[in-house]
């Protein structure tokens, strides 16, 4: 009778613990997402030294168990992502061939008036060029999270600065994290 009843506890007790932790998502520890009061939902958090806007776009205010259970997995993968969005980058900025990464960086080149690119590089630094100089300005802005969305999951934006400019290198990714598209937008 005591063994039945030990047994008992300790089973309400481990669901109760399981529950909780698939609401416990990373950045966002303290939304409760059985009761949101808006579909969209954002906060800034600090990503390698950087401040990073993550906004949740959910299609209605009651996420099911499946789309949390997804964002927590993504969450817990999150520097791996950025990690492989960087390497994206860093590849096509080394890249021979025109691609996106080297099209934004030559557009902003030319259009960014000298007075502005002067603030924004330093170009007295003969031993980088000015394309390299720009290209390590390049930073993580915003990730914005569809769960609804298995192809386009995720988006990443990247700028060298709003200050700058309004355009954006955006890297889309699916829901297991694979790069599907890498695009310039404003």
């Amino acid at each position: 009778m005591k063994i039945f009843l030990y047994i008992s506890l300790i089973t309400i007790s481990c669901s109760n613990t399981t529950s909780a932790q698939k609401n416990n998502i990373k950045y966002f520890e303290t939304v409760n997402f059985k009761n949101l009061k808006e579909e969209y939902i954002t906060k800034t958090v600090t990503i390698n030294k950087d401040k990073v806007n993550i906004d949740l776009n959910f299609d209605n205010k009651n996420p099911s168990e499946n789309e949390l259970k997804t964002l927590n997995s993504f969450f817990s993968n999150l520097e791996n992502i950025i990690q492989q969005n960087k390497s994206r980058i860093d590849n096509d900025f080394k890249s021979s061939e025109e691609n996106t990464v080297r099209e934004y960086i030559s557009h902003h080149l030319s259009e960014i008036p000298e007075n502005e690119l002067n603030q924004l590089i330093d170009r007295n630094d003969k031993i980088k060029s000015d394309e390299q100089k720009l290209f390590e300005k390049i930073k993580l802005k915003r990730i914005g999270i569809y769960p609804k969305d298995n192809i386009n999951y995720g988006t990443f934006d990247y700028t060298i600065g709003e200050t700058y400019t309004q355009y954006l290198i955006v890297i889309k990714i699916n829901e297991k994290g694979k790069i599907i598209d890498v695009t310039i937008e404003s």
